[in-house]
């Protein structure tokens, strides 16, 4: 069976992080856990130790504005800034493995809960996180609860004080941990990640052997509804970590969920996925009944999640 340390693959998946957390506790002697052990984030300390540093010093108020967040939700993120070590994770008791506390839309698909030991191993090999906070993140790199966007502005401010955006403020040292990933076995960089995201990544310095392949799924139209392609992110990594992955031609077996790949209309950047028709989920009924009912007087705003 292959281990974190010795797995050789020729693919390297990226994707998004989410805000929603799972904080329940994690239990490092569990099954899937089996010969492998927690890690450190080690994509650039200094940088995250400045982006946590800003963000500790923010009011309720502050972080409300900033991360455009309703009172509630500001107030849980400035919970999780006050609580954040800036000197070690594992100070943190509600720090774990990224891969157990993200638990957005990607993450259901993948479902890591009902993984085995074999595919986290893959992920931890072959799976990258671009973080807002940590650059990079390998799967069982122990992070600790933050509220935090690669979009958000105004953290970072270069020396004339104007505002850098995050992906900019990472880009060189996330390009620099992929490429020394990449060089050494890896020679597909496979871009499950958001369009948010995925602009941390240079393209353009990554080692020359690299195949930089974006995916893109579509629904029964044609059409991308985020919601559902962010779930298909998290399958995709399922299955490739499910059947151990290597090539072009595996990824392009993918067809959880009644996904197929269409050749008609990918290239050799872009890979298409598309499938015959939308399961009807508990979510997109509640949504059908919403758009049936008589609009009210008041918009209410908006769920930040």
């Amino acid at each position: 069976m292959p281990t974190a340390s010795n797995y050789q693959s020729g693919i390297v998946m990226i994707l998004s992080p989410a805000k929603t957390l799972d904080l329940s506790p994690f239990d490092s002697d569990s099954t899937i856990m089996k010969d492998l052990e927690v890690t450190r984030p080690n994509c650039h300390d200094e940088q995250t130790r400045c982006i946590a540093q800003y963000m500790k010093q923010r009011s309720t108020n502050e972080l409300a504005k900033l991360l455009s967040l309703s009172t509630t939700l500001a107030q849980t993120a400035a919970s999780y800034w006050k609580a954040y070590d800036d000197e070690t994770s594992s100070n943190n008791p509600q720090a774990k493995p990224c891969i157990f506390a993200f638990s957005g839309a990607a993450y259901q698909g993948l479902d890591i809960s009902t993984c085995d030991n074999a595919a986290l191993s893959y992920m931890q090999s072959c799976l990258r996180i671009l973080d807002p906070l940590y650059g990079v993140l390998r799967p069982l790199d122990l992070i600790q609860p933050y509220r935090l966007e690669m979009a958000t502005k105004n953290v970072i401010l270069d020396a004339k004080k104007k505002s850098v955006k995050l992906s900019d403020y990472w880009k060189p040292a996330v390009t620099r941990r992929l490429s020394d990933e990449l060089s050494q076995s890896s020679i597909i960089l496979l871009n499950l990640a958001s369009d948010e995201y995925s602009i941390a990544v240079d393209s353009s310095n990554l080692p020359e052997q690299t195949k930089y392949i974006k995916v893109v799924f579509h629904e029964s139209n044609g059409k991308v509804v985020a919601v559902h392609a962010k779930r298909a992110r998290g399958l995709m990594v399922r299955y490739l970590a499910s059947v151990q992955a290597t090539t072009v031609e595996e990824i392009q077996k993918f067809d959880l969920e009644g996904y197929a790949f269409q050749s008609n209309a990918s290239d050799e950047i872009t890979f298409v996925f598309q499938r015959q028709s939308t399961p009807v989920t508990a979510s997109s009924k509640r949504t059908t009944a919403t758009a049936t009912k008589k609009p009210v007087a008041k918009r209410t705003r908006k769920a930040q999640d």
